[in-house]
């Protein structure tokens, strides 16, 4: 999948994972596209990853 736009991001988001927390591996989550958001400060250093969980 690809980039998200604003329109398609209409998730309940219950849990966020910063990077650099040394969390990096979760095999059973399921990928559903990345966003690249422009902010008042800029756009961030790396790309949000939203993900799943099919459980």
């Amino acid at each position: 999948m690809g980039t998200l736009d604003q329109v398609e991001l209409n998730l309940n988001v219950k849990i966020a994972v910063i990077g650099g927390s040394g969390l990096y591996n979760f095999d059973h989550l399921k990928y559903i596209g990345e966003i690249y958001p422009e902010t008042p400060w800029g756009y961030p250093s790396s790309k949000i990853i939203i993900v799943e969980d099919p459980r």
